[in-house]
C-alpha cells in the first residue's frame, strides 16, 4: 500500500520540483537499488517441461548495447514486478534481436550462439546444456539457468512474432509455450528526420515547413540543404559500390529499390522516381537523404518517399559512418532513424510527415511475449504484463531523458542509467503506472468482465473496453463508423487517410477503390475524382493525386487524351498545359498552335539515330520538319536518311560523277560495237556481260533492296546494304542537297531523275559515234564504228537489264508509304514529304515516278513483244541485232528466259516498296527466290555450265541471306548468335563475287587468250575420229549410235546440226538451230562447198538431192552487211 500511495502522490511532488528522500529511497545514476519502496522478494513456481515445478525468478530479457527502448522498458517491468508485486527478477542479457529471444523462449540449447541444436525437456539437459562450453564465443555455455525452464520468461518488444514460421520453420510452433500477451502499445517505425536547426531556419526565412513530405516534392526545399554533389565531392561514398551485389541481402535490397521505381547512378545513389525524371541535374538540384546500412531497409519509408513525388537522392553508407555524419551535424541533410532509438535523441531533430501508401502497411506494435506457465504462476503479474501499455509519445520522453544522460556522461555503467531512467520516470508518471497494477475492481486493458464465467475475457475484433464510471467495470462497446480495432484493443484506431469505414463494429478499415480519395481521418466514405479522372492505387490521399486513366494523358483543354504511339504518358501530371508526355527514341513531336488549345503531332522517324528520345534530333537536322527527315542549311542526307555536313569539295563531285557516267556509257557502247564484228562474240557477251554485268550486278541490287526492308538489321549488314545502294541509284552520294537547297521540289526526290540520266547518256553518245566513224572511213583507217539505231536499243536494253531491279525501285519509291501515330502517311525514304500531299514538292515528284512508270511499262511490254518474235523473227540480222540483250545469252531453247530476270526483278522492287509487313514481305521474297532457284536448276538457261552455276548460285545466296534475316523481323537475336549470322551474310557475299569473278576470268582467258595446241590436238581428234565413222556400215553406226546415253546423243544432235549449219549452208527453221550457226566470214562454208562437188562428180553414190548448195554467193554478200551493221 506505501507503494500505491508513493506512485499516487509522484506526479504531484514532481511537478513541485520536491522529491522527498524519506517518501522515496535515494537512487543515483552510480547506485539506485531501490526506486519506490523495499521488501523481501519471493519467487515463482513455474511449471517446466517435464511436468515437474520449479522454483525461479521472473526471468526478464534486456538488451544493455543498443536497443535502449527494450532496455528501459524491461527495467520499468522489473521495477514494477520486483517492488510493487514482490517477485523476484533477474536480467537477462543477450536479446539483441528477435531470432535470439524465440530460441531463448522456445528452451532451446545453444540459443546464446545463435543456434538452436535441441530443444531442452528435463533437468538433465538442462544441467549438461549449462555446463557445455560452446565452441563460438569460446567459453560461453550453450544454457544460462540449469533448470529446464527457459532463460527468457518475458520479453516487452518482439516485431517477428507474426513472422515466426518463417523465421524458424524447424519449430513446432503448435506445441510451443510461448504467449502473446498483447502489444506493447508504441510503434517501433523507420522514419525520415531533417535537423531541427535547418527546419528553424526554413520557418524564420520564407516559412517554409520541411517537416511535411509536400515541401519536398517541389524545389522550394533544396535551398536549405547540401546538394548530393557536395557530399560526393567531400568523399561521402556508399558503402557498397555499384548496383547490384553478390552479398544476398544487400542485392535482395536492392531489388527492393528496383520494385519501388528508384534509379541507380554510376556513384550508386539510388533516385526516387521525381527526382530521376530530371536527369543529371539531380547532383546540384536535389536533398540528399544519409541511410545507415543495406542490411537493414526500411520497405514503407521507401515507398513512402517514392510515391509521394518527392525529389530525394539516397545513399547507404554503413552504420558508422551514418552516425558520424548524423551525430556531427557535418552537412545539411536528411537522415534515416528509428523512432525509439536514443542515438540522435539529443539532437532534437524533427520527423517528417509523410504521405501514407497502401505498399506496404504501418509497423504494428512490438509483441509483449512471455512464458505461458509464468501467468499461472501468479495472476497478479498476468495483469500487469496484460495492462502494460506505452504511447509513443511517453517513450519518446523516456528516450529523451536515457539520451540526455548519455550526452552528458552521467553513468559510468549502462545499466545503472537505464535504471535511473525508468526509476525517475515511474516516479513522475505514478497515475498511470497505478493503472498497469492489479486492481479487483476492474478487468486489464482490453478485457471486459464476463458476467457468464465471471471472467476477464479480451473484447472481440470492432470493439473496444471502455470502463464504466458508475461500476468501475470495462465493457467492450463496438467502435463507430470511421474506426476499428483488433481483438483485445484498449480504444478503436482512426482509420488513416486514405482508408474509411462506413459500418460500425469492424476490425479493419477499407482503401478509398481507385477513382476515390480521402484527405482526413475517421472518413466513413471516399470523395470520387472529377469526370474522366481516376487514382494511379487504391487508397489515395489527396484530390491532387487523380490522375488521367491508363494509356491517356492530360491534354492542354483538361481533357484527357489516348497517348500516340511513340509517347510515354505521364499520367500522373495533372491536367495542365499539355506537355504530360515523353517522346520516345525514334519518334519526333512537333506542335500546332498555343495555349489551351495546343495540339502535337507524333511523327515515326526512320531510324532510332535520327530522333532521339526527349523529342530531340541528330546533329545537322531541322527538329521543325517532321521526323527530323530535313536537314539544316549546310548539310546534306545520306543514303540511311543521316544528315552530314557538306564538305568543300561537295561543288566539284556532281559534274565529276557526270562526266564518268558520260564518259562510261561511251565505253559501253564500244565494247558492245566491237564485239558485235568479232567471231567470238557469244563467248564475250555471255561471260562479260550476262555474268558481270547481270548477274553481279543484280546481286548487288538487291542486297540493296534488302536493305530496305522492314527488318532490324544488325549495324554492319545495313552499312553494307547501304554501299550497294550505289547501283541502286542512290545518289545521295553526290551530296545533291549541298548544292541544290532542301526547299527546292526536286531535291529529296533527285534519284527518280537518275535513269533519265543514264538514257540521256547512250542517246548523246549516237551522233558522236557517227561522227567519227565518218571522219575515220574518209582516211581509210577507221577505228569507230558505226552506231545504228538498233545498236543504241540494244544497248539501252541492257542498261535496262542492269538496273531494271533500280529503276523499278526507285520508281516506287514515291509510293512506298508508311503511317505515322497522327494518322498522316509520310514517304519513307523522304520523310518530311506526306504522302497525300498538295505541296508543289511532291507534284513534282508524282510526276517524275509516273514518267518512270511510263518508262518502265513500255520497255516492258517492248521486250515481251521481242521474244514473242524472236522464233520467227530472228533470222533478220537487224532483229537480231536489237533484241542480242534480250536472248543472245541464253541457249536456243530458252530464248524466252529473259522474260524471267525482268519479272524478278520487278518482284523484288514491288515487295520492297509496297508491302510494309516484314512477315509478308520475307513469305513473298522466299517464294519468288526459290521460285527461281528451281526454274533455273531445272532449264539451265545459258549456254555455258559455269553460268548456269553462278546463276544457281546466285539465288541460292540471296535465299539464305533472306532466311538468315528473318532473325531480325521480331526478337532482338543475342550478341552471339547475331554476330554469327553477320559473319554468315558477309561470307556468303564474298564467296559469291569471288564465284563470279572467277567465271569471268575464265572466260576472258578463254576468249584473249585461245589455247591453240589445245585446238590443233581437237582437230586430230576430230578428224580421226570422222575416219572411224567413214569405215562403219551404216547398222554398225546406227547399233553405235543406240548404245550412246542420251546426253551423248544430245550432244551428236547438236554437233551434227552445226556442220550442217556451218559447212553445207543449211537455212535453219528454228532459233535453236539459228543460235548455233555464227554470223560472221562464210570463207570456210564456200571452201568446203566447192569440195563437194568434186567429191559428188567423182563418187556419184550420193544425189545432188541429197546435198544442196547455193553457191553461197547472195548469202556472202548477205553476211558482209552484217559485219558492217
Amino acid at each position: 500500500m506505501l507503494g500505491a500511495l508513493k506512485l499516487w502522490l509522484a506526479p504531484l511532488l514532481v511537478a513541485s520540483g520536491v522529491l522527498s528522500s524519506d517518501l522515496f529511497p535515494n537512487c543515483t545514476f552510480d547506485s539506485c537499488p531501490v526506486c519506490l519502496s523495499a521488501g523481501t522478494k519471493h519467487a515463482l513456481y513455474v511449471e517446466g517441461p517435464d511436468g515437474v515445478t520449479y522454483e525461479s525468478f521472473f526471468r526478464i530479457a534486456r538488451c544493455e548495447d543498443y536497443w535502449d527502448s527494450q532496455a528501459i522498458v524491461s527495467n520499468i517491468i522489473g521495477i514494477l514486478v520486483s517492488e510493487m508485486l514482490a517477485v523476484g527478477i533477474e536480467y537477462v542479457p543477450g536479446g539483441e534481436t528477435d531470432a535470439f529471444v524465440l530460441m531463448a523462449m522456445n528452451n532451446c540449447e545453444g540459443w546464446m550462439n545463435g543456434v538452436c541444436s535441441r530443444i531442452i525437456n528435463d533437468a538433465a539437459d538442462a544441467n549438461a546444456a549449462a555446463d557445455r562450453p560452446a565452441t563460438a564465443p569460446v567459453g560461453s555455455p550453450t544454457k544460462r539457468f540449469k533448470d529446464p525452464l527457459p532463460d527468457m520468461h518475458f520479453h516487452p518488444e518482439i516485431f517477428d512474432w507474426a513472422r515466426r514460421e518463417q523465421v524458424f520453420p524447424t519449430i513446432d510452433w503448435t506445441k510451443t509455450q510461448i504467449a502473446k500477451i498483447g502489444a506493447v502499445g508504441y510503434a517501433a517505425k523507420e522514419q525520415l528526420y531533417v535537423f531541427r536547426e535547418v527546419a528553424d531556419e526554413a520557418w524564420d526565412r520564407s516559412m517554409t515547413i520541411l517537416d511535411y513530405w509536400r515541401t519536398y516534392a517541389t524545389p522550394a526545399a533544396s535551398m536549405y540543404f547540401d546538394t548530393p554533389s557536395d557530399l560526393i565531392s567531400a568523399g561521402v561514398a556508399s558503402e557498397q559500390l555499384g548496383c547490384s551485389s553478390s552479398e544476398e541481402l544487400v542485392q535482395s535490397g536492392m531489388d527492393l529499390h528496383r520494385e519501388l521505381w528508384y534509379s541507380c547512378t554510376k556513384e550508386s545513389w539510388w533516385l526516387t522516381p521525381a527526382c530521376a525524371a530530371l536527369g543529371e541535374k539531380w547532383k546540384d538540384e536535389r536533398v540528399p537523404v544519409i541511410d545507415d546500412d543495406w542490411s537493414y531497409v526500411k520497405p514503407s519509408l521507401y515507398a513512402e518517399m517514392a510515391s509521394s513525388g518527392m525529389r530525394l537522392a539516397k545513399v547507404t553508407v554503413g552504420y558508422d559512418l551514418h552516425y558520424d555524419l548524423v551525430y556531427s551535424f557535418r552537412y545539411r541533410a536528411l537522415f534515416h532513424w528509428w523512432n525509439t532509438d536514443t542515438m540522435f535523441m539529443v539532437k532534437r531533430p524533427v520527423a517528417i510527415n509523410m504521405r501514407p501508401t497502401d505498399v506496404f502497411h504501418e509497423p504494428e506494435p512490438p509483441s509483449k511475449l512471455v512464458y505461458a506457465p509464468v501467468l499461472a504462476a501468479s495472476e497478479r503479474l498476468k495483469l500487469l504484463l496484460s495492462n502494460f501499455h506505452l504511447e509513443n509519445d511517453q517513450l519518446q520522453g523516456i528516450l529523451l531523458a536515457a539520451a540526455q544522460a548519455t550526452d552528458r556522461g552521467l553513468f559510468t555503467k549502462k545499466s545503472h542509467m537505464f535504471q535511473k531512467v525508468a526509476c525517475d520516470w515511474l516516479r513522475a508518471n505514478g497515475d498511470l503506472v497505478s493503472s498497469w497494477l492489479p486492481d479487483s475492481r476492474a478487468c486489464p486493458s482490453g478485457q471486459a468482465f464476463d458476467d457468464s464465467s465471471s471472467r476477464c475475457l479480451p473484447c472481440p475484433p470492432g470493439t473496444a473496453s471502455i470502463r464504466n464510471h458508475s461500476t468501475l467495470v470495462l465493457q467492450c462497446n463496438p467502435c463507430q463508423q470511421g474506426r476499428y480495432s483488433d481483438a483485445g484493443s484498449v480504444t478503436c484506431s482512426e482509420c488513416i487517410v486514405g482508408f474509411y469505414q462506413d459500418q460500425h463494429g469492424h476490425s479493419s478499415c477499407q482503401p478509398c477503390p481507385k477513382g476515390f480519395f480521402t484527405s482526413k481521418k475517421a472518413q466513413i466514405a471516399c470523395s470520387q475524382c472529377d469526370a474522366g479522372l481516376t487514382t494511379m492505387y487504391p487508397g489515395t490521399t489527396s484530390q491532387d493525386q487523380c490522375v488521367c486513366p491508363e494509356g491517356t494523358y492530360a491534354h492542354g483543354d483538361g481533357m484527357c487524351k489516348i497517348c500516340p504511339k511513340g509517347t510515354l504518358c505521364k499520367h500522373d501530371m495533372p491536367p495542365t498545359d499539355g506537355q504530360a508526355f515523353v517522346t520516345l527514341r525514334g519518334y519526333h513531336t512537333t506542335s500546332r498552335g498555343a495555349g489551351p488549345l495546343r495540339k502535337f503531332d507524333v511523327w515515326e522517324c526512320q531510324g532510332d539515330d535520327i530522333c532521339l528520345e526527349g523529342n530531340m534530333c541528330s546533329e545537322g537536322h531541322d527538329s521543325d520538319s517532321p521526323s527530323c527527315s530535313a536537314c539544316l542549311p549546310g548539310w546534306r542526307r545520306d543514303s540511311a536518311g543521316l544528315c552530314i555536313k557538306c564538305a568543300r569539295s561537295a561543288s566539284w563531285i556532281l559534274p565529276l560523277m557526270a562526266l564518268c557516267t558520260f564518259i562510261t556509257m561511251g565505253i559501253f557502247h564500244y565494247a558492245l560495237l566491237r564485239d558485235s564484228l568479232r567471231s567470238s562474240v557469244e563467248l564475250v557477251e555471255n561471260v562479260i556481260v550476262s555474268t558481270t554485268a547481270g548477274m553481279l550486278l543484280a546481286l548487288i541490287q538487291a542486297l540493296g533492296v534488302f536493305g530496305h526492308l522492314e527488318f532490324d538489321w544488325p549495324p554492319a549488314l545495313r552499312d553494307v546494304f547501304s554501299m550497294m545502294d550505289v547501283l541502286n541509284l542512290d545518289i545521295s552520294y553526290l551530296a545533291i542537297g549541298c548544292l541544290i537547297e532542301e526547299s527546292l521540289p526536286i531535291t529529296p526526290f533527285s534519284n527518280n531523275v537518275a535513269p533519265y540520266v543514264l538514257l540521256a547518256c547512250l542517246v548523246a553518245w549516237m551522233p558522236l559515234f557517227n561522227l567519227g566513224h565518218r571522219i575515220t572511213s574518209q582516211r581509210s583507217w577507221s577505228i569507230i564504228p558505226r552506231l545504228s539505231k538498233e545498236h543504241l536499243i540494244n544497248a539501252i536494253g541492257y542498261t535496262f537489264m542492269f538496273f531494271s531491279i533500280s529503276m523499278a525501285s526507285t520508281a516506287l519509291s514515291i509510293f512506298h508509304c508508311y503511317g505515322n501515330p497522327n494518322g498522316v502517311h509520310s514517304i519513307r525514304w523522304f520523310a518530311h514529304h506526306a504522302c497525300d500531299s498538295t505541296i508543289s514538292s511532291y507534284a513534282v515528284s508524282v510526276g517524275i515516278s509516273c514518267s518512270n512508270l511510263f518508262c518502265l511499262t513500255c520497255m516492258c511490254s517492248y521486250c515481251t513483244i521481242l521474244v514473242l518474235r524472236a522464233p520467227s523473227s530472228f533470222g533478220d540480222k537487224r532483229f537480231r541485232v536489237k533484241v542480242r540483250f534480250l536472248v543472245f545469252k541464253y541457249r536456243g531453247s530458252c530464248w524466252w528466259f529473259g522474260l524471267c530476270h525482268l519479272v524478278r526483278s520487278l518482284a523484288l522492287a514491288m515487295i520492297t516498296m509496297l508491302v510494309d509487313n516484314s512477315w509478308t514481305q520475307f513469305v513473298l521474297l522466299v517464294g519468288v527466290l526459290i521460285a527461281c532457284l528451281l526454274l533455273s536448276i531445272t532449264v539451265l538457261p545459258f549456254t555455258d555450265f559455269y553460268l548456269n552455276v553462278a546463276e544457281c548460285l546466285e539465288w541460292a545466296v540471296l535465299l539464305v541471306v533472306i532466311v538468315m534475316g528473318s532473325l531480325y523481323i521480331d526478337a532482338e537475336a543475342s550478341s552471339t548468335l547475331q554476330f554469327g549470322v553477320e559473319l554468315g551474310m558477309l561470307s556468303l557475299f564474298v564467296c559469291c563475287v569471288l564465284v563470279l569473278f572467277a567465271v569471268t576470268l575464265m572466260g576472258l582467258r578463254a576468249t584473249c587468250f585461245p589455247r591453240n595446241a589445245a585446238h590443233k590436238q581437237l582437230s586430230e581428234d576430230f578428224r580421226a575420229s570422222c575416219k572411224l565413222i567413214c569405215a562403219l556400215s551404216d547398222n554398225e553406226l546406227a547399233e553405235f549410235i543406240c548404245t550412246a546415253n542420251y546426253i551423248d546423243r544430245s550432244v551428236m544432235r547438236q554437233l551434227s546440226s552445226f556442220i550442217k549449219l556451218e559447212c553445207c549452208d543449211i537455212k535453219p527453221d528454228s532459233i535453236q538451230l539459228m543460235r548455233l550457226r555464227t554470223f560472221g566470214s562464210n570463207r570456210l562454208r564456200a571452201t568446203f562447198i566447192r569440195q563437194s562437188v568434186v567429191f559428188n562428180k567423182v563418187h556419184t553414190q550420193a544425189s545432188p538431192a541429197e546435198i544442196s548448195f547455193d553457191g553461197g554467193g547472195e548469202d556472202d554478200r548477205e553476211d558482209q552487211d552484217d559485219v558492217d551493221l
